[in-house]
């Protein structure tokens, strides 16, 4: 069937209103612009697969990432792109059932290989920005694995967009990508990094043009309010939770990302419940997700 008849089908059967044709994304291609004008800014999308949730205890198995070079501040027109760069890293320990089931990884596909540390470094470092779809849990891998990288700016496609304001209710990447009328092989470090890219050139409903990938570099920009509060009594768990707080075991404190004018409005409503042992500290894109 010709790309022609597939189009004219598409189009009669999304006319009525009763059906919602999926596109597959596009296969990775690379885009190769060798006259990038100055002020271009380098972009580096990263995904890792790893044996569980804890950087502490658990290990990388597959670490992908791509760059591409766009023009900003102008309007963020992606000028050149890599392919995704994928490798994959023998843990030194099993690899659970479940992490199997999710990526498709066994035992036998990693063993004795590992990732090429000169250029995973050499990638990171090339990037004005790293993107991650829930950068603090890549971060935490990459940096524990690359200490080298340590102090580079980040910025996070899952927390950073306001999927909501722009029609999208959830905020898994493959569910993203559903909303925005495509579908992809997930779940593979390779797979993802690509599929983020795709999503992240699409154009943002309700923002006169732009794309994902521009609001979130002008979002991961500002400078916001980092809040640490201490000793806050049980009873307000459950609010301290639905005002957006997250508790670090580690520091033993409730935190929340902010900016100043919500910092103002925390800073009064911690003090009214009696929680005066707080901190806060003005942090940028090199201190996000941590």
């Amino acid at each position: 069937m010709t790309q022609d008849k597939n189009a004219e089908l598409v189009r009669q059967l999304e006319a009525g209103g009763d059906y919602r044709v999926l596109r597959k994304i596009a296969l990775p291609h690379a885009l190769e612009d060798r006259n990038l004008p100055d002020g271009t800014r380098r972009i580096a999308i990263v995904d890792v697969e790893t044996t569980g949730l804890d950087p502490k205890t658990d290990a990388i198995i597959e670490f992908a990432i791509m760059t591409l070079d766009i023009d900003w501040p102008n309007d963020s027109k992606v000028l050149s792109n890599t392919l995704p760069f994928a490798w994959l890293q023998d843990p030194g320990k099993p690899i659970p059932p479940r992490v199997t089931t999710l990526t498709g990884l066994t035992a036998e596909m990693v063993v004795g290989l590992q990732i090429d540390r000169h250029a995973a470094v050499k990638l990171l470092k090339s990037a004005d920005l790293i993107v991650a779809h829930n950068a603090r849990f890549d971060r935490a891998f990459v940096e524990a694995r690359f200490p080298e990288v340590k102090g580079l700016k980040w910025a996070c496609s899952c927390t950073e967009i306001d999927w909501l304001a722009h029609g999208y209710d959830g905020r898994s990447l493959g569910h993203l990508l559903l909303q925005g009328g495509y579908f992809a092989n997930t779940h593979r470090a390779d797979d993802d990094v690509w599929s983020l890219f795709q999503l992240l050139r699409l154009e943002a409903p309700g923002s006169d043009g732009r794309s994902f990938l521009d609001l979130l570099i002008e979002r991961s920009e500002m400078e916001t309010v980092l809040l640490k509060a201490r000793g806050a009594r049980f009873s307000l768990k459950d609010q301290l939770k639905a005002r957006g707080y997250r508790w670090n075991p580690d520091e033993k404190v409730w935190w929340t990302e902010c900016d100043y004018a919500e910092y103002l409005s925390e800073k009064s409503w911690l003090l009214r419940n009696d929680v005066f042992d707080y901190i806060s500290e003005m942090i940028d894109a090199s201190r996000r997700h941590l």
